[in-house]
């Protein structure tokens, strides 16, 4: 029966974009996706998950902007959405983007003192996942810099500081996993000049 009121229906949706899969190694920028809404969104949210389909949570802080830049600081594969709320509390959540999240860290991480021609401590690099290639590394300078030893220390997953000179020497290992460039943490190896204690007798 006609009531005598129109009826308006009004369709809603949401998607992000670029959909295709994301690699990046963590703490590192990926590729950054916007949401596009019809129609007009009162408010959204970016979240992510573990596992897709389901258990989305938020970002600390809250991500509300209209685009979003992948970054974790863990390995793992994520889940990217943005849940988009529309007039009458409608919310709809979009399409996935797969993160990938690579990583690679040395241990022990904590620093060496060593003497000019000893050996120090064993260093290992853990990869998340293997990786397909690497190379031990040196700097003289704290998060740049980095030069191959001579000979090349690549391949192997351990290294054993040894210096010829005295320094301040700041070791990494640089991965490739998945196509990526990875720089692990940083070991400060600190090395010295032996000195001999002579005396008159």
């Amino acid at each position: 029966a006609n009531n005598g009121a129109d009826i308006s229906i009004t369709l809603v949706g949401n998607s992000i974009a670029p959909s295709a899969v994301q690699t990046i190694a963590a703490n590192t920028n990926g590729t950054l996706v916007s949401v596009t809404e019809t129609t007009t969104a009162t408010a959204r949210e970016w979240k992510y998950s573990t596992t897709s389909g389901s258990g989305y949570v938020s970002f600390a802080p809250t991500q509300v902007a209209a685009s979003y830049t992948p970054n974790f600081a863990n390995a793992g594969t994520y889940y990217l959405v943005c849940v988009s709320t529309f007039p009458g509390s409608l919310t709809v959540t979009s399409n996935e983007v797969v993160v990938n999240v690579v990583a690679n860290a040395i241990t022990p991480a904590s620093p060496q003192s060593i003497l000019v021609g000893v050996d120090g401590t064993t260093l290992t690099v853990n990869e998340t996942p293997a990786g397909t290639a690497r190379e031990w590394m040196f700097s003289t300078t704290s998060g740049s810099g980095y030069v191959s030893f001579t000979p090349a220390g690549t391949g192997v997953t351990t290294y054993t500081p040894n210096f010829l000179s005295a320094g301040n020497y700041y070791v990494i290992c640089q991965s490739q996993i998945s196509g990526v460039t990875v720089n692990s943490n940083e070991v400060l190896v600190s090395v010295g000049n032996a000195t001999i204690a002579t005396s008159n007798v």
